[in-house]
């Protein structure tokens, strides 16, 4: 600013300048008019300069700390494809006791009490939400990474959520069940083999087996989030 003060003040002194020719006044005056918009000029490149560097620098601490959310949200889904695993042997079993041949009684405990088990990701999203929030995220530019990250918070999550949601509805209307009907008697027996060959209870388990959409949401999740690290590294390498 002060530079173009002092710019100015010399036009001014140059057109009231009467031993200065005509000719002579116009080129000094276009001489300092020149230096005045280059330095206006370069003042703001050095300001947009500037600005894109904060910019980027929200942007890389953003990322690196997305980085880390992805890396405990992949880590969920894999434990969670475990739980479906062991569920899957649960109700695959519970669904198949006939009313004609009883169980072995502890291992039907055993099973039943895990009914009331469930399990279901839960995303670390208050960064991603906060990012979004302030508009800052078109500032990526890596536009891949940011459509991936995009798809991974809007429609992945989205999609595995109701998945889960339809499984832990069907894993509560059976533990409600057997939660209104269980007898256990004070002897250690129970009413649990009568109960799990009634049609409600044999048709929530056969429902509850994981059906493959489970599972292919959780990989869907897995896949992409693992994609979201690499491409986060490979803009900050050594980060």
């Amino acid at each position: 600013m002060d530079e173009i003060t002092k710019h100015t003040l010399k036009i001014y002194k140059t057109m009231r300048n009467p031993n200065n020719s005509i000719s002579k006044k116009m080129v000094d005056i276009t001489l300092e008019i020149f230096i005045i918009v280059f330095a206006v000029s370069l003042a703001q490149f050095l300001e947009r300069q500037r600005e894109q560097s904060v910019k980027q620098g929200e942007v890389k601490e953003f990322l690196l700390g997305l980085r880390n959310d992805m890396k405990n949200d992949v880590a969920s889904a894999k434990e969670i494809i475990k739980f479906y695993d062991e569920k899957k042997h649960i109700y695959s079993f519970l669904s198949n006791i006939k009313a004609t041949t009883r169980p072995n009684a502890d291992t039907l405990k055993q099973y039943v009490g895990q009914i009331g088990n469930n399990a279901f990701l839960r995303p670390s999203i208050s960064r991603f939400e906060g990012f979004k929030s302030t508009g800052k995220l078109e500032e990526i530019e890596d536009k891949e990474l940011l459509q991936n990250i995009l798809y991974y918070y809007e429609q992945a999550l989205t999609q595995l959520n109701s998945s889960e949601s339809g499984w832990v509805g069907l894993q509560q209307k059976l533990a409600g069940f057997f939660t209104d009907n269980r007898v256990e008697n004070d002897d250690g027996t129970n009413n649990y083999y009568e109960l799990i060959i009634q049609p409600k209870a044999k048709n929530l388990c056969r429902a509850m087996i994981p059906w493959p959409q489970l599972y292919d949401r959780c990989h869907a999740v897995i896949k992409l989030g693992d994609t979201i690290v690499k491409e986060i590294n490979k803009d900050y390498p050594g980060k």
